[in-house]
């Protein structure tokens, strides 16, 4: 009697403190009602709600009802326990836990059970349990495809204290688990915290991988935030050195999308001849396309940029992408001059000789009825064009000082 009027006292002190804004008390009861649908999205999406809005009336309910309640149930209510930062929730937790530990349940899974429990622990800073996450993950019984261990893993790498660990043991996940699954998870948690700083890791970890899907992944989705030169080299060596035809396709046609200097260009070219995927080989070399080259990083000077721009010149001129001599001299005039515009701090006058440079590329590119022997090819247009749009880019912020 006395426990109940306690529970009585503390649900109506909690609601006094607590009281949800913008509900009828009809619609915290129908909330209320849905935790116990059958539903699977109902019933969570009470738990949600319940949290959300603070719905403190039902902790009287959980704490007489849950240990008649199903395991499922039960994880619900602690989920509301810790969501609503019940004082008690850790009793709840450990006792649940114990009584998991004693085989109290039958036909249940037990690791994810406790590791559920675990992850709750966590969540209200006790890490008391990290040992048995430790367990899980290397044990044999532990390695099995099981997201629950990726995801506790993932809330780990928000606590200071262990986020080296985490992060070394998902990238370690990435490369050992038998589970593609466990390695795709691993590898999207670790780019949604660290984008483009995790890269790095990523390119030391790539040769040791054995799965090509995950491979692919970090092509596609990572290694646009890399050093191009270490970017450059790994792609480079998967097209000449993987069994895998497929990865092979990939890495060339992420170079050909990411080229920087026209060298890689002839590089990629010369070694996709050798993939035996056709419609790879017709579209990227038979029918010319190249990506936008690299974007410079932000501490590359931009009159640096401009020394690069007029190096591509000359070498689009000994490829053979660019043509007539004098076109070519006028072009690097211009480079030339926007150059010492720059030194002598006169971005308005940089700004417009590199513009007619762009202007020329890309008037000289599309006029394909051209009867004078200049002409651009779509190699000279994609390096000389978008390098100078880089340029333009940086000139065009508002009051910019020579760097």
């Amino acid at each position: 009697m006395k426990q109940t009027v306690f529970f009585i006292f503390i649900a109506i002190f909690l609601v006094v403190i607590f009281k949800p804004q913008g509900l009828s008390t009809s619609q915290r009861e129908s909330i209320i009602k849905e935790l116990n649908s059958n539903d699977f999205e109902k019933s969570y999406d009470a738990v949600n709600k319940i949290i959300k809005y603070k719905i403190v009336e039902v902790i009287p309910i959980i704490q007489t009802t849950f240990w008649q309640k199903d395991m499922f149930d039960k994880e619900k209510y602690l989920d509301i326990m810790v969501g609503l930062k019940y004082e008690f929730s850790k009793h709840f937790i450990y006792a649940l836990y114990d009584s998991i530990e004693e085989k109290a349940y039958k036909n249940i899974d037990s690791i994810n059970a406790k590791l559920n429990l675990t992850l709750l622990l966590f969540k209200l800073n006790d890490f008391s349990k990290i040992n048995y996450l430790h367990y899980n993950t290397n044990s044999p019984l532990g390695k099995r495809s099981n997201y629950k261990i990726i995801d506790t893993w993932r809330y780990l790498l928000d606590i200071p204290e262990y986020e080296q660990l985490a992060k070394s043991t998902l990238l370690r996940l990435i490369e050992e688990s038998e589970y593609e699954d466990d390695r795709t998870r691993a590898l999207f948690w670790l780019e949604k915290k660290y984008k483009e700083k995790i890269t790095p890791a990523l390119i030391e970890l790539f040769p040791s991988l054995s799965n090509t899907y995950v491979k692919q992944l970090i092509i596609k989705d990572n290694l646009r935030y890399g050093d191009f030169n270490d970017v450059f080299n790994l792609l480079k060596e998967t097209i000449l050195t993987d069994t895998s035809e497929e990865l092979k396709s990939t890495a060339a046609v992420y170079l050909f999308k990411h080229l920087n200097v026209p060298a890689h260009y002839l590089i990629v070219k010369k070694y996709i001849r050798e993939l035996r995927y056709p419609k790879v080989f017709n579209y990227f070399v038979e029918e010319g396309v190249v990506g936008k080259p690299y974007l410079p990083k932000s501490f590359i000077k931009t009159e640096e940029m401009i020394d690069s721009t007029i190096s591509y010149l000359v070498q689009c001129k000994q490829y053979n992408w660019i043509g007539k001599k004098e076109f070519i001299l006028k072009l690097k005039s211009k480079l030339n001059e926007a150059r010492k515009s720059l030194i002598s701090d006169d971005t308005t006058t940089c700004f417009n000789h590199i513009i007619c440079f762009q202007n020329e590329i890309n008037q000289t590119y599309k006029d394909s009825l051209n009867t004078d022997s200049r002409f651009v090819s779509i190699e000279g247009f994609m390096f000389l064009y978008w390098n100078a749009q880089y340029i333009l880019d940086r000139l065009t912020t508002p009051n910019l000082k020579k760097e």
